[in-house]
């Protein structure tokens, strides 16, 4: 993802649609260069729609997930947060 990322934005001028910071203060918002470098992300199976963002993002992620592209190519591909999940449920146990 960091590869596809930086082949798309590289030396280019960027503009950024600021939202807000998130949890770790990291400024959380969209990039545009011709067009919407996160839809871009997302519609390549490069990047999650996170469940608070906006209808679109969504439906490019199902469609990536259904054509099996960039970080959905493999079966066992989890969400971050399930990942952790079950990983401290597996430590429990």
């Amino acid at each position: 993802s960091a590869a596809y990322l930086r082949q798309l934005v590289l030396g280019k001028e960027l503009r950024v649609r600021y939202k807000k910071r998130g949890h770790y203060g990291r400024i959380i918002g969209t990039l545009y260069l011709t067009e919407e470098i996160n839809l871009k992300m997302i519609k390549a199976g490069m990047a999650l729609a996170y469940q608070a963002e906006h209808i679109k993002y969504q439906s490019m992620e199902y469609q990536a997930r259904l054509t099996r592209k960039g970080i959905f190519s493999s079966l066992g591909f989890d969400r971050p947060n399930f990942y952790r999940k079950k990983k401290r449920k597996a430590a429990k146990n």
